[in-house]
């Protein structure tokens, strides 16, 4: 596992997430698409009916402030959980999911403090910017059902001299 901070989110997002009794049993593990593993091409191209609901947590980009202050760099670390339900009626999977979804980041804003990199906590909060959702076009690898996604910030900050010293190893 790698030691950079962004790993160690996307890590820390996945073991929240599998710590719902709900999510874990209605999402197989298989059906949780994640881009930290071993597993080059983890995105299944083809779907079957056991491959849904599919849960994907993707990185969308970041905003980075060098200096947040005289000794603090911060960055707004963008990300989105991508749920695709496969079923069209909107409150068997669509609206529990998305509602154990935003229990999770409940969550996750009291344990963000337990998240360290280099020995020091660095995410300040978590803000859901938006969640789309919609009917999932069939032309999406044959998924015929509702979509939703739960875009969000993790605002993390960073003591400079850290970074600098993590650069020179």
């Amino acid at each position: 596992m790698s030691n950079d901070p962004f790993s160690i989110l996307y890590a820390h997002l996945w073991d929240v997430f599998n710590t719902s009794p709900y999510l874990q049993n209605v999402v197989r593990t298989k059906n949780r698409v994640r881009f930290d593993e071993n597993d080059r091409d983890p995105y299944p191209q083809q779907i079957q009916d056991g491959d849904l609901p599919e849960v994907i947590l993707d990185v969308t980009g970041c905003a980075v402030n060098l200096q947040q202050s005289s000794c603090t760099t911060s960055v707004d670390k963008r990300l989105a959980f991508l749920v695709c339900t496969g079923d069209q009626r909107i409150n068997s999977r669509l609206f529990p999911i998305q509602w154990q979804m935003l229990c999770m980041f409940t969550k996750l804003q009291r344990t963000s403090q337990d998240i360290q990199w280099n020995g020091k906590s660095f995410v300040l909060a978590f803000e859901i910017t938006d969640m789309t959702e919609g009917l999932s076009n069939p032309q999406n690898r044959g998924i015929k059902g509702w979509s939703s996604v739960l875009n969000f910030v993790a605002k993390l900050s960073f003591q400079t001299r850290d970074m600098i010293e993590f650069s020179n190893t």
